[in-house]
């Protein structure tokens, strides 16, 4: 059948294939597609490897995690009347108007972590870490005298807010906090090991 075929590819068509044709064009192939191989390869490397070696801006962890949906305010909160403004700046992005409502808000009596935690966060976005860690401290035992409400949240912003300031040690520790089966916890790992 072969050489039928190759009678009629030269008779029809004008094609000549010779057995030296064939054999030299195999090993052709097989460098090409070694080639296009390796090719594929080193870029899927070079994609892979690249943001490894950008981990240590630490600006460019955290802001990856602030884009997008932003975490929202609850109702149930302790002082309605203060928070009020303050919660509608924040949902609005007037972070500096939030921060000085919030903070009017925590001058008052009854304090609660959500409080606390709305100002860090506040701060947090307004590109001011530094109050951000501040705030998030405070927020922390609140919450867990209170009933762990914003404990697994706080840990997250405070450990984003840790890194965003430049600090990745208690950031480490605090992002460890975050067991598996808690909010965030796989992009909790993820940054661990961006820090490492």
């Amino acid at each position: 059948k072969k050489a039928n075929w190759r009678i009629r590819l030269a008779t029809e068509h004008g094609i000549e294939r010779t057995a030296t044709t064939a054999v030299n064009a195999r090993p052709g192939f097989r460098r090409l597609v070694f080639g296009l191989s390796a090719a594929a390869a080193a870029v899927l490397l070079l994609m892979v490897a690249i943001p490894l070696f950008e981990t240590n801006d630490y600006n460019k962890i955290v802001d990856q995690y602030l884009v997008g949906e932003k975490y929202a305010y609850g109702a149930d909160r302790k002082n309605v009347d203060a928070t009020t403004e303050a919660a509608e700046a924040y949902k609005l992005d007037d972070y500096e108007k939030a921060i000085e409502s919030w903070t009017e808000a925590i001058n008052e009596e009854n304090v609660a972590a959500q409080e606390y935690f709305f100002l860090g966060l506040s701060y947090l976005y307004n590109q001011q870490p530094e109050q951000a860690v501040e705030f998030m401290l405070k927020a922390r035992p609140l919450s867990i005298e209170e009933d762990d409400s914003f404990t697994e949240e706080i840990n997250w912003f405070l450990g984003l807010a840790y890194i965003k300031a430049g600090d990745p040690e208690p950031a480490k520790a605090t992002l460890a906090r975050i067991k598996p089966n808690e909010w965030n916890y796989a992009l909790a790992q993820q940054i661990l090991v961006s820090l490492e």
